[in-house]
């Protein structure tokens, strides 16, 4: 097991087939998007996520010809369809224990943070790589927003994933 240098198409796809193994999602259920709060609607279904490349920063003094360090940001936003709520009320939208926005993003939070992300699927595998500078780390999240005409609920949280480019 060593740590490599990487590229982003290939983080952003190890990071979504980490959320679907540990949340037990498909691939319809998390999936990537290039912006994080304007989905593809999936018909049915309760809760899913789509998973964002964010902006990065390039230290000036972590560059070097063969590779450049980039602090990285990726943005997991969660959807619900939870509509059991009286007027005006939103308790089961946020606390309801399998849908609701703030335990999912708790699932989430148990899923990610403090994960050194390896190259194999298998996070067990003792020969595969690592690629990440620090564990994942979660930098902000937003309010919980909700569009009553699709009857969806949704927040996000954006990562720090620093990593560096394979320029080789």
């Amino acid at each position: 097991m060593a740590r490599i240098d990487i590229d982003q198409a290939t983080i952003l796809r190890l990071i979504t087939e980490h959320l679907q193994r540990e949340l037990t999602l498909g691939p319809r259920q998390c999936y990537e998007v290039l912006d994080p709060r304007s989905p593809n609607l999936p018909k049915g279904g309760g809760w899913f996520l789509t998973v964002a490349p964010g902006g990065g920063d390039f230290p000036q003094q972590e560059q070097i010809p063969e590779q450049c360090t980039e602090l990285w940001q990726v943005t997991v936003t969660i959807y619900s369809r939870l509509y059991l709520d009286s007027t005006d009320h939103d308790q089961k939208r946020l606390r309801d224990s399998t849908r609701g926005l703030l335990v999912l993003k708790q699932r989430v939070l148990e899923a990610l943070v403090g994960q050194d992300l390896r190259t194999d699927e298998e996070p067990t595998d003792a020969e595969s790589d690592t690629f990440l500078r620090n564990l994942v780390y979660p930098l902000r999240a937003s309010r919980a927003q909700v569009d009553e005409q699709h009857r969806i609920g949704w927040l996000s949280i954006d990562f720090g994933v620093d990593f560096d480019w394979d320029l080789t």
